[in-house]
């Protein structure tokens, strides 16, 4: 151990390191199994110190590899009762003294039941995330090893130890209860090793990631568009069989593997705004999108009455309600008639192409209670022989109004007194109040 590291260390540390050169000088095991068992207080007192020290510090700390220290794992266990050496007391305890093992523990707390070996061949131990230097679990290696995970950088958040390295999570669990008690024995703020173990587990766990990959996508031809990178939720379509155009459904599916939610969530939250994180990836969120929308098929008034005449010309379809119908036709020139035209018959008009008759063999919405002049007079004489007023005051508003008798009268007679004549009445005797008006 080098000088410079010896000042490090205050005057406990240095007397557990002085007693562990001893013990090794006398070929004594030194890993934390038989130290816990041997002499227990030595690594307790490091433990205890702030910030908290591990044993395979204090090992290191007196210039020796733990790889190379002696190692010793009991093959048996003591009963206290009777000196009998057993490999499990369980089954003696009950057969010979008549007692149960938790009584045993009540009177002996901190005694090992079963061998160190028996319990290293029953122990899992296999890891992905950090090799093990200890045979099997005990408190005082699983304190060890999360304190190893935290000089490591590795997280330490619940979550992710129990995905990643399931077996000393259950190890916390079993000797400690719940796993924030482990992080703060070895001094660590929970709440904060939670928050930093959630981002360094993400896919962008920073700005700087954040911005490297929007220029990832920019130079892959990726949308770096707010709409190209978030999903959106597209209501799935029945396939349109006859045209062989994708459905909803297939275009959300292409879609899907351009976008990244994780990148839209990580830069709304470190920047504010989707247009924030380009501002500091070095693009111009207004010249993003405005590049990402699609070029407009009929950009000019011309364009509209070009595609008029085509349809007129080819006996094509000219109502809205069919260039609207699903799978819509044509809804782009219905919108760019009502946008450069000022709406759909005047796109028309525009185009000297005449309006498509109206079709009345299929009509929408309910029937009408008038279709025709016929109905309308009857309509009238109805009301008279009812003696129902016939003033068109009455007609819109009160108990007994007919608002279709007055929306009709007026489309087939021009006015509601022009209907009247028509049914042989006088209009001057309809008013509520004949003669002349008040000025």
């Amino acid at each position: 151990m080098s000088r410079q590291k010896k000042h490090t260390l205050n005057k406990q540390q240095q007397r557990i390191v002085d007693r562990i050169r001893r013990l090794n000088e006398a070929r004594e095991p030194l890993n934390i199994a038989a130290i816990r068992r041997r002499r227990p207080h030595l690594i307790r007192a490091a433990h205890k110190m702030k910030p908290f020290w591990s044993w395979k510090e204090a090992i290191s700390a007196a210039g020796l590899r733990y790889s190379q220290i002696k190692k010793e794992l009991e093959d048996v266990c003591e009963c206290l009762y009777c000196g009998a050496e057993k490999a499990n007391l369980g089954s003696h305890l009950y057969i010979v003294h008549d007692i149960y093992p938790e009584d045993y523990l009540a009177e002996y707390p901190g005694q090992d039941m079963i061998s160190d070996r028996l319990r290293a061949d029953k122990s899992y131990m296999l890891s992905r995330v950090l090799r093990h230097w200890e045979p099997l679990w005990t408190p005082e290696y699983v304190l060890e090893r999360a304190h190893e995970f935290r000089k490591r950088g590795l997280p330490l958040h619940s979550a992710w130890v129990a995905a990643n390295d399931k077996p000393f999570y259950s190890a916390a669990i079993r000797y400690f209860g719940r796993w924030n008690a482990v992080l703060e024995t070895i001094g660590v703020d929970a709440e904060e090793a939670t928050r930093k173990g959630r981002l360094n587990t993400r896919r962008y766990p920073n700005k700087g990631a954040v911005r490297d990959e929007i220029r990832r996508r920019h130079r892959k031809g990726l949308p770096i568009n707010s709409s190209g990178v978030r999903p959106t939720s597209v209501p799935r379509a029945q396939a349109h069989r006859g045209r062989g155009r994708p459905t909803a459904a297939q275009r959300v599916k292409k879609r899907s593997r351009t976008v990244d939610l994780a990148l839209w969530t990580c830069a709304k939250e470190y920047f504010g705004s989707w247009g924030a994180a380009l501002k500091s990836a070095g693009f111009n969120p207004g010249q993003v999108h405005r590049a990402a929308r699609p070029k407009q098929k009929y950009a000019t008034p011309a364009s509209v009455k070009k595609e008029l005449r085509r349809r007129h010309r080819n006996k094509l379809p000219l109502k809205v309600a069919a260039l609207l119908k699903p799978p819509a036709e044509d809804s782009a020139l219905v919108t760019a008639a009502r946008q450069h035209c000022g709406g759909w018959v005047e796109a028309l008009r525009a185009a000297r192409v005449p309006r498509p008759p109206r079709d009345n063999t299929n009509p929408t919405g309910p029937k009408r209670r008038y279709p025709d002049k016929r109905t309308v007079l009857t309509g009238i004489r109805r009301r008279k022989r009812s003696k129902l007023p016939l003033n068109a005051t009455a007609l819109v508003k009160g108990k007994q109004a007919d608002s279709a008798l007055m929306r009709s009268a007026c489309e087939y007679f021009g006015s509601w007194g022009k209907a009247l004549k028509a049914a042989g009445l006088n209009p001057a005797r309809i008013r509520l109040h004949p003669g002349p008006k008040p000025r």
